[in-house]
């Protein structure tokens, strides 16, 4: 019943991202010459600090047009790949929204109780929260997930085979480790706190779980899957709160309360699923020579410093041989 459920809202929410990927397109044709009206762009860069933003510079002209039409292009096919290309990866980015809505939805009760709360995009022009929330799914997602979890991570494993590849996520099980989760937990909290100048302390109630879950995203699908998730999450919310009117806002916000309930059918779900289950086993990491051309750990000594690769047949002097780590029980 639970997989049924998941599969309908991976399909509501990639009709949805489909609707929004034309709906951007629709304005980068018929409005092009809006991105130079634009001014400029800044580009920064996230870090665990007192002030989480470190401005760089500014793009402009003829390099923020550029810049925006890559960024489309970008963001359609990591929507794309996500939604239509891997059945587990859409219906897992499904529940990932509907807990990120949950926590919009209480966000947006508890805001009930203040008369007046800062809000950066209100009397913004419609293709300037386009232009902003476009460069948000792609860029905010290599600052936040890239650059404080894929980069440390792959430099940790820099003398396994193919480390490189672990800077754009979707991490492997046998390198989910404790410094991992440190790395997810830092991530989404200068994520989150790197929105307080603009939309205030109350907004830490949805950006941190917004963080968390894109950094999920990042760590079991990749960068494309957490690309595509942040253009889902930010659109349906400026299609509801954004100055588009009723046609847009009515199903819009149906959808988001709709996701808001069956993200706390998923959490509740979760909760049920750990408690009915029996402890596992502790796991731990261990430290085990491989072999660097196909990293297996079985070998045979052949003498004078010499071992043959048993999954391979590479012969391989001990000073040759690899560190990896495995998980075992």
């Amino acid at each position: 019943m639970r997989r049924i459920i998941d599969s309908i809202f991976g399909w509501i929410l990639a009709t949805v991202v489909v609707f929004e990927i034309l709906y951007i397109f629709y304005g980068l044709v018929f409005y092009p010459t809006s991105i130079f009206k634009f001014g400029s762009l800044p580009l920064f860069l996230l870090a665990p600090l007192p002030n989480p933003i470190i401005l760089l510079t500014f793009i402009s002209g003829v390099a923020l047009l550029a810049y925006i039409l890559s960024v489309s292009v970008i963001v359609s096919a990591s929507a794309s790949y996500s939604f239509f290309g891997c059945s587990e990866c859409r219906r897992g980015l499904a529940r990932l929204m509907g807990v990120i809505a949950a926590f919009s939805m209480l966000e947006a009760v508890i805001r009930l109780f203040f008369e007046r709360f800062p809000n950066p995009m209100e009397g913004m022009e419609t293709w300037k929260i386009w232009m902003y929330l476009l460069n948000a799914s792609f860029y905010e997602e290599v600052v936040s997930r890239v650059l404080l979890i894929g980069v440390p991570v792959a430099l940790l494993s820099i003398r396994d085979r193919g480390w490189y590849k672990l800077i754009l996520g979707k991490i492997p099980e046998d390198r989910r480790g404790p410094l991992l989760w440190l790395f997810v937990a830092i991530s989404s909290i200068t994520f989150g706190y790197a929105h307080v100048p603009s939309w205030g302390l109350l907004k830490l109630i949805s950006a941190i779980p917004a963080g968390v879950a894109l950094s999920l995203a990042f760590v079991y699908y990749g960068i494309w899957a957490s690309i595509a998730l942040h253009f889902a999450v930010d659109f349906m919310s400026a299609m509801m709160t954004g100055p588009h009117g009723s046609i847009f806002t009515i199903p819009f916000g149906i959808l988001l309360v709709a996701f808001a309930g069956y993200g706390i059918y998923v959490i509740l779900a979760s909760l049920v699923s750990r408690l009915g289950k029996p402890k596992a086993a502790r796991r731990r990491v261990v430290r085990v020579r491989a072999c660097p051309s196909c990293g297996g750990v079985r070998f045979l000594y052949l003498g004078e410093g010499l071992y043959r690769c048993l999954d391979c047949g590479m012969v391989l002097r001990e000073e040759d041989l690899v560190i990896k780590e495995i998980v075992v029980e």
